[in-house]
């Protein structure tokens, strides 16, 4: 049920058939953190170089995702206070770096150089001034687009509670990689795309956070509550993606009300607007 939601609810089933990087990350990030979770108390050097490949093939395919390469060496310093076993790390990190290069070697032969800023020298800007409108905006806001999120990041609050050197390395990392999104200040929103897409590596640990607090919930009625409202998501979403397919809702800038929430209730009548507004504005597009 959780993986099928997973899906449906986050771009994940979005970007599924998209010829873009975001399934090809969202895979990855599953990975690594499949095979962090076998290897977190292991000492065996074989271990270490799986997860540090896992994790140098995770952030070539976007480079924010660098940072859940953060996570384990965090998850000892807060458990252990200390990092033990420093052969480990250094197989860890020298497998992550051995993936860049390959990577490295592309750009030097198509740019000329080893490293590349596309989007310029400003392209970053910190403090990250619009962490907010990330999470909040209807401009492709991730809690907004996914809600979904909102469940798997209070999941892994949850866990913290009791298990903070589980959950709090990973939270750290779902904030870090918000606070890069919101120091961009002309692609925040991602613009022409479905959702918070750059978002889409934290996918699963939206559903361990969900797991979390279905696993949780002890009563019946607080189970079935929370799995409605998962199913809500599902349909919310899902209605979302099928909108911004079709074009019946703009691909990039806010959102009003009535395309937020009440034309997923009539889709018919919002395709039939959006018909009448592109034969309306046909004859001044062919005069152009």
């Amino acid at each position: 049920f959780l993986t099928l939601a997973i899906w449906f609810s986050t771009t994940v089933g979005y970007y599924t058939f998209s010829p873009m990087s975001h399934a090809s990350t969202f895979m990855m990030s599953a990975a690594f953190l499949l095979v962090w979770w076998q290897v977190k108390d292991s000492d065996e050097l074989t271990a270490w170089l799986s997860l540090g490949i896992c994790g140098g093939l995770l952030s070539i395919c976007r480079w924010q995702d660098v940072l859940f390469l953060l996570a384990p060496p965090l998850y000892e310093l807060v458990g252990r206070r200390r990092l033990v076993a420093l052969w480990k790390w250094c197989a860890y990190c020298a497998a992550a770096v051995l993936c860049w290069v390959p990577q490295i070697a592309q750009w030097k032969e198509i740019y000329g150089r080893d490293l590349t800023n596309p989007q310029g020298s400003r392209f970053l800007q910190f403090p990250p001034h619009f962490m907010a409108q990330v999470l909040l905006s209807s401009d492709h806001g991730w809690f907004v687009w996914t809600p979904i999120a909102v469940v798997g990041v209070a999941g892994l609050f949850c866990g913290a509670r009791k298990e903070a050197a589980l959950y709090g390395p990973w939270i750290v990392v779902v904030a870090l990689e918000v606070a890069v999104l919101g120091s961009i200040p002309n692609y925040w929103s991602g613009a022409d795309s479905f959702g918070a897409r750059s978002l889409t590596s934290c996918a699963p640990l939206i559903a361990w956070g969900t797991a979390v607090l279905i696993s949780r919930a002890h009563r019946r009625a607080v189970k079935l509550l929370l799995g409605g409202f998962i199913g809500v998501c599902v349909v919310y979403t899902t209605l979302f993606a099928v909108q911004f397919r079709l074009d019946l809702i703009p691909r990039d800038g806010p959102l009003t009300m009535s395309q937020l929430l009440w034309d997923k209730l009539s889709l018919k009548k919002a395709y039939q607007r959006r018909i009448h507004e592109l034969r309306e504005s046909a004859p001044a597009q062919a005069a152009q």
